[in-house]
């Protein structure tokens, strides 16, 4: 991530955030920044309701864990407080994941020295990837090198399907592979390579 807004990294607030926060605090602060792709669900919906007896000691009499890890684990599928706290907290860790990898509107103007204007634009045409959160736009930093846009993005950015998550599409972006010469798809771009190859990649995550 650019060192712009270093000062203020919310992926440190969040991790204090959850420190000490009640369930019905992390199901605001989940409400609030949870982007529209996650398709996440509520957290006081059945998925996050404990599971029957008869499951729950199943799993852990299955799950290998030592006994005082088994005991702390059955604690937590009979409680319907521990459970919901529980998925707060993965799906926040998920958010701090996704905040750290993203930049504001601002933060991204400043990064490639232009107006808000031209960022807002970009993302209007597709030519460059965002996310909607309950704070606004968050974009993804994997789409900036040098100062600039990464060559070839706009090719990339409409080729990302809609429903995979947007730290699934910085996984690719930052793995080497085969089909690239053993390169990132980053590097790829970055040193001139075709943007089709990527592309294919990306919508391949549909199916994954």
């Amino acid at each position: 991530m650019s060192t712009v807004d270093r000062a203020a990294d919310p992926a440190a607030l969040l991790r204090r955030l959850v420190t000490n926060a009640s369930v019905e605090e992390l199901e605001d602060l989940h409400a609030m920044t949870a982007p529209d792709v996650s398709r996440a669900r509520p957290l006081g919906d059945p998925a996050a309701a404990p599971l029957p007896a008869d499951e729950a000691a199943a799993l852990v009499e299955h799950s290998g864990l030592p006994q005082e890890r088994s005991q702390q684990l059955a604690t937590t599928l009979a409680s319907p407080a521990q459970v919901r706290a529980t998925a707060a907290a993965a799906r926040l860790a998920t958010l701090a994941t996704l905040l750290h990898q993203t930049l504001d509107v601002g933060a991204a103007a400043r990064l490639v020295g232009r107006h808000r204007s031209t960022i807002t634009r970009a993302i209007q045409q597709q030519r460059l990837h965002a996310v909607h959160t309950g704070h606004g736009l968050r974009i993804p930093s994997w789409q900036f090198v040098d100062g600039g846009f990464l060559p070839g993005l706009d090719q990339v950015v409409r080729a990302i399907p809609s429903e995979v998550h947007p730290s699934t599409v910085e996984a690719l972006m930052r793995t080497s592979l085969d089909e690239l010469d053993g390169l990132t798809p980053i590097a790829w771009l970055a040193s001139g390579g075709a943007p089709d190859p990527v592309a294919d990649q990306v919508t391949a995550l549909s199916a994954w």
